[in-house]
């Protein structure tokens, strides 16, 4: 309304906390290095882009879930075998599946992010304050580099005309790592002591058992139950696969895909 001089009254905006002020989410450039900030909690650096890490993951325009599978590889040690099934899982099912699995991840990340942040500041978890001071600057890196990913997948979707900024060779690097972040945090941020944070840490860099491996693939794809796929855990190998529904092996976290990967799993 308007007083006699024309001016405008406004009220007192609400102080309820349903009307509290929540800055929105996007993109945003790294962080200002502040003197004087704390150990551990410096602005992530960015990626470093080589000419093969911006080739598009079709292949002459299609998507190729074998050959995409090459290019992703096998993991390093075992801690990264539970974070490849699950990106494996995504590619084969199809790109519409991988922009759900940037979706759910950053769903994940608004859960798992501020419960960290708030461990790093109890006094009983001092002696694990470096690996939570860590842990929150992945998860900021990992909120900045998957809505970039996020965005890709969703020009990669089939359209007409087709857009040739869609998913590019690092995109498979930055899943890799996120989802092994986003998992290592949500794991620790339930178990909220030293004990716990320990027990967290030892399950999330060993070989993930079956059942372990399906509930993260539930989380992180909504359901366990996929179409022409699912994951098996021969005796023989001792790890999880993935396999084909008639017996086929899809991808090994653990070896190199062939040119031809038709072995018949034990």
């Amino acid at each position: 309304m308007y007083d006699g001089a024309h001016r405008l009254v406004t009220k007192k905006p609400p102080t309820h906390p349903l009307w509290r002020y929540m800055p929105p989410e996007g993109h945003l450039p790294p962080p200002i290095s502040v003197p004087g900030r704390r150990p551990g909690r410096a602005p992530y650096q960015p990626r470093q882009y080589e000419v093969a890490d911006v080739q598009p993951l079709r292949v002459d325009g299609r998507w190729q879930p074998q050959e995409i599978l090459r290019v992703l590889g096998p993991g390093a040690h075992e801690g990264e075998y539970l974070t490849r099934l699950i990106v494996a899982c995504a590619l084969i099912q199809g790109v519409h599946r991988v922009r759900e699995l940037t979706d759910r991840l950053l769903q994940l990340l608004r859960v798992a992010s501020p419960r960290i942040e708030l461990m790093g500041k109890e006094d009983g978890l001092r002696p694990r304050r470096p690996l939570l001071d860590g842990l929150a600057g992945r998860l900021k890196k990992a909120r900045a580099e998957l809505v970039q990913t996020r965005a890709r997948a969703t020009n990669d979707l089939p359209s007409e005309p087709p857009n040739p900024d869609g998913l590019r060779v690092v995109d498979l690097a930055i899943l890799c790592e996120h989802v092994q972040g986003v998992i290592l945090a949500t794991e620790i941020s339930t178990r909220r002591n030293v004990t716990g944070i320990d027990f967290a840490t030892q399950i999330c860099n060993v070989s993930p058992a079956l059942r372990f491996a399906e509930d993260w693939l539930d989380r992180a794809l909504g359901s366990v139950h996929m179409h022409g796929i699912l994951l098996y855990l021969p005796p023989e190998y001792g790890r999880v696969l993935v396999v084909y529904d008639d017996g086929r092996l899809a991808y090994d976290p653990a070896a190199a895909m062939s040119r031809v990967d038709d072995r018949k799993t034990p």
